[in-house]
């Protein structure tokens, strides 16, 4: 079976958005994507996956966002902390998806929580995502 990704959001930005957004067509919205960038992909769509709520998937996904909407202000150390919980699961998820064949650039090994900055009521985290191949893609997302 051939399966083929694209981008969502702007690759290789180290910066710490306000907010994630998607890409346009003049941004180079719609380019194939793989390796890391895949890795990356997939794990970003792990982690802000809710679970149960993907119907027929819904072993998938983890509570990261559940518990950073519960409650009223947040912390970093509270968003770290949900971060380790929800790791396990997006961990076991990526790594029960893998195939033997997939590239070792595209196969996860662990993602470590960089930065966590809270403005407001926005959540911007930066994430370094290592692959089996031992290739690192650092990147920052806005919740």
């Amino acid at each position: 079976m051939f399966d083929l990704d694209i981008y969502p959001f702007k690759p290789n930005s180290l910066e710490i958005p306000s907010r994630s957004a998607l890409y346009n067509e003049i941004q180079q919205g719609g380019s194939k994507v793989s390796g890391m960038h895949r890795l990356a992909q997939k794990f970003l769509l792990e982690l802000l996956t809710v679970r149960g709520s993907a119907i027929y998937r819904p072993r998938r996904g983890c509570d990261f966002l559940v518990e950073l909407h519960t409650g009223g202000n947040i912390s970093p150390v509270q968003v770290y902390g949900a971060y380790s919980r929800a790791l396990l699961s997006v961990t076991a998820n990526l790594q029960s998806a893998e195939y033997e064949t997939d590239p070792p650039d595209e196969q996860f090994h662990s993602a470590e929580l960089d930065l966590v900055e809270i403005m407001g009521d926005t959540v911007s985290i930066r994430i370094t995502l290592t692959s089996m191949a031992r290739t690192q893609q650092t990147f920052a997302v806005a919740i």
